[in-house]
């Protein structure tokens, strides 16, 4: 007998939302229109932080890659609207020229196999007290470095180890 008024009471309110459909999409409209803008406001919000933060981080990274004797070299962060993820509405690609007069293009896109190891040790030097990595292995970091350039490699790894 419970169940059947249990039923019975479930299927009341069913009519009652079918009776009132229009009602019923609309506040729902409403609510999901609500929670877009509240998203929106926390996304830009999140967006906001991130690329405040990459002109700090950009700045030092572009700093560490001249003591690695990158002479002139541009580094920085070009930020991308996406779809809606977990992280935000927005994605990041670190952008580099080594020559002058070369135009910004993507990291990954420019830089040698030794370029990128020594780009790297730049950047975990930087980020050296925030990073919890263990063990870092940098591929052919020497490769195609001499002189002043391979003394620099060092005393930036020698500063990476005491960390």
């Amino acid at each position: 007998m419970e169940e059947i008024l249990q039923s019975a009471e479930e299927k009341t309110k069913r009519i009652a939302v079918l009776q009132d459909y229009d009602k019923y999409l609309n506040d729902l409209l409403t609510s999901m229109n609500r929670k877009k803008e509240e998203l929106d406001e926390l996304c830009a919000e999140v967006s906001g932080i991130r690329k405040k933060a990459a002109k700090g981080l950009t700045k030092a990274i572009a700093q560490a890659l001249e003591d690695l004797n990158f002479l002139d070299v541009q580094f920085t962060m070009e930020f991308r609207k996406t779809e809606y993820s977990a992280g935000g509405w927005d994605e990041a690609e670190f952008m580099i020229s080594t020559n002058p007069g070369e135009p910004l293009k993507p990291l990954g896109k420019v830089a040698s196999g030794g370029e990128l190891s020594r780009i790297a040790l730049a950047v975990k030097t930087v980020m050296a007290d925030t990073d919890e990595i263990p063990t870092l292995i940098f591929d052919e970091i020497d490769s195609g470095i001499s002189g002043r350039t391979a003394q620099m490699v060092s005393q930036k790894m020698k500063l990476l180890a005491k960390t």
